[in-house]
């Protein structure tokens, strides 16, 4: 007998397992016996329910032998799905003058072996960063990934900046500096055969891709990527785009207007896709994030690192305004290379820009002076002018925020903001969220510590923030508007043998849960695309959903979106047979499995599209009663309405019979 809700209330004994427990025979729509269970005290509200999966789509190039990246993803007015990323090919041409952030490959892995140096090279690496660089890499907390959401791409564009100063300085070659390197066939032609300042620079750069194999990628063809897929799953069209003047291209983030046209920022460039997928404009110069206003207008922060940088740009491409925000004036020589930059931008229904980011500048500290970072916060008015400027420096004047990390920056109804991140002085895991008023005065919360920390966040409408997290387990936690915790899950999975997980994307169903998708581990298949349900009201678990590719291999949830009617879709990648890695779009549709209406009881439930069902019904569950058929619609679910059973009966159970 399958599990017992009533309301969507689970009732089985079983832990936190869903209803319908997810098996390879499950996926295949081979459903066992369902029962619900339906009262005439029945809640009539929507309530989030173990949802179908619909339906799976794959995409790759044609030889689907591309590393692919999902950035994210964001529904329109039609509820058109766009997903967004950039792709990388390996065995791409070159672009071997300048490093990106892209061009680290495992940029964890590479820090660790900057701070602790086990050969020549990667000592004489260390003692050649710059101070910036240096402590990014000194500091980095071990073990926490870097790059992506655990961590600020700014860091690897930051290092990757670096690494040219280091390229486009004198050759680092130097025999008995690379004893052990094995070094690729290009790097020995242009070591004998170079001369003059570009294949200086080049030869630099290709040894250190030849010293650090598993770091650095070595060659590749990079783009950003568009898709654009229907509510049924169906690709309507995919398009991308590759800079020809700077070859490597990394997306940083994108945002879809109410039209369904397509902003996207990164490095090199900001370009605009209209909604039938044609390239409309390119702007030159890239950020680090954007946002569309009601009227189509984009702003893009981000693209300087040395100040607080914002744009506006009209819809046909042409900048309306330009604002560099640097406060603090950087006076001192011996620091010129310690940056000031932003790294999230939100716009609100009146037009009102907020752009969030971190300043430097130098303190005496010790005898000496020494770079401090401070949290600064701006709201400009839509015509461009600064309305106000907070800023936030943790423990106080000389002690600065240790952590640079925005998550996320959302305008609140009132005009003012919520910032969400990681930026305190001592703890590792950061104070997770700050709320402004409209007047930049912060009114939530008043206590940094003990706040829930989170590389991912997602606000809802009253103010309260939903965060997620990875400490080797997969945590989630809610704050209250008042910015004081009201409660913290975190998620193990002993059934799969789960020995750890990370969230990579959020969001609110409007049925009562929060919405996480991620990565969760299984010892026979590496890493799942995962979804998982928590109770907004006290951060229980609901459900579970697993996705496992055809080639057993790693997938992974990168985003998250509910649309009007709670079906979830999630975007991510899942490794192929050949090597590459696909986008996956994932349609969960859901199911409120028992809901009274009137003196009726409706019922729905998952299965196979286009195949037929009998409901039967029983008052003992002894005794059961065919009470007729149904047929699985074109999402996979399956609806049926039982007329007057309210007045007539104190109890009443059902089944589907295979």
């Amino acid at each position: 007998m399958g599990s017992l809700t009533f309301g969507g209330r689970r009732t089985d004994g079983d832990g936190p397992r869903p209803p319908l427990v997810e098996d390879r025979t499950f996926k295949r729509w081979v459903l066992p016996a369902l029962v619900l269970l339906a009262w005439t005290a029945l809640l009539s509200r929507a309530v989030s329910a173990v949802p179908s999966e619909a339906w799976v789509t794959r995409w790759n190039l044609s030889d689907r032998g591309t590393v692919l990246r999902v950035h994210g993803m964001k529904a329109d007015a039609q509820g058109n799905l766009t997903v967004a990323g950039d792709w990388v090919e390996s065995n791409g041409p070159r672009a071997d003058l300048v490093f990106v952030g892209d061009d680290l490959r495992d940029a964890t892995a590479f820090f660790a072996k900057l701070r602790a140096p086990a050969n020549a090279i990667a000592q004489f690496l260390q003692d050649q960063l710059a101070p910036w660089a240096r402590v990014q890499v000194m500091n980095w907390p071990p073990g926490q990934p870097v790059g992506g959401y655990a961590g600020s791409l700014l860091v690897t564009d930051i290092m990757a900046s670096d690494l040219n100063r280091i390229c486009e300085g004198a050759s680092i070659w130097d025999p008995a500096r690379f004893a052990g390197v094995k070094l690729g066939e290009d790097t020995q032609a242009l070591l004998t055969n170079g001369h003059g300042d570009i294949d200086r620079i080049r030869v630099n750069r290709l040894l250190l891709k030849d010293a650090f194999p598993q770091e650095l990628w070595r060659s590749r063809n990079t783009a950003y990527f568009l898709l654009r897929f229907a509510p049924t799953g169906q690709l309507l069209w995919a398009t991308n785009y590759a800079s020809l003047d700077y070859p490597p291209n990394q997306l940083h983030a994108f945002d879809v207007d109410r039209q369904g046209n397509v902003v996207m920022t990164g490095t090199p460039d900001t370009v605009r896709f209209r909604a039938d997928g044609r390239l409309g404009w390119m702007y030159g110069e890239g950020g680090a994030d954007v946002a569309i206003d009601t009227r189509g207008y984009a702003f893009v922060t981000g693209g300087s690192t040395e100040r607080i940088r914002t744009i506006e740009l009209a819809p046909g491409g042409t900048n309306v305004w330009t604002r560099e925000e640097a406060d603090i004036p950087q006076d001192n020589p011996a620091y010129p290379q310690y940056p000031s930059y932003s790294t999230k931008v939100a716009v609100n229904d009146h037009g009102e820009i907020f752009v969030g980011g971190f300043e430097a500048f130098d303190a005496y500290i010790r005898n000496g002076f020494a770079p401090i970072f401070q949290l600064a916060i701006e709201k400009y008015t839509p015509a461009g002018d600064r309305a106000w400027k907070y800023t936030y420096m943790g423990a106080g004047l000389g002690i600065g925020v240790r952590v640079r990390n925005l998550y996320s920056l959302t305008a609140r109804p009132d005009g003012g903001v919520i910032v969400t991140g990681d930026y305190y002085a001592y703890n590792e895991r950061a104070s997770s969220m700050i709320a402004l008023n409209a007047a930049g005065q912060r009114v939530a919360p008043q206590e940094d510590l003990f706040q829930v920390a989170t590389d991912i966040s997602v606000v809802d409408p009253d103010g309260s923030v939903y965060g997620s997290s990875a400490f080797g387990i997969l945590r989630v936690g809610k704050n209250g508007p008042d910015g004081i915790p009201r409660w913290t899950q975190d998620f193990t999975d002993d059934d799969h043998g789960t020995t750890g997980g990370f969230p990579r994307g959020m969001a609110l169903d409007g049925r009562g849960a929060v919405i996480v998708t991620g990565g969760l581990s299984r010892p026979e298949s590496g890493v799942d695309a995962a979804t998982l349900a928590f109770s907004t009201e006290n951060g229980g678990l609901l459900w579970v959903r697993r996705y496992n590719g055809p080639a057993n291999k790693d997938d992974e949830g990168r985003a998250v979106v509910a649309d009007a009617q709670g079906n979830l879709f999630v975007a991510g990648v899942s490794q192929n047979e050949v090597g590459g890695t696909d986008v996956i779009l994932i349609k969960y549709g859901a199911v409120t499995p028992v809901r009274r209406t009137g003196t009726d009881i409706r019922l729905e439930f998952p299965g196979p599209i286009g195949g037929s069902v009998d409901i039967e019904t029983s008052a003992d569950l002894a005794d059961w009663t065919l009470l007729g058929s149904t047929v699985f619609d074109t999402n996979g679910i399956a609806r049926f309405v039982d007329t007057n059973s309210v007045p007539r009966l104190p109890q009443r159970f059902y089944r589907q019979k295979p």
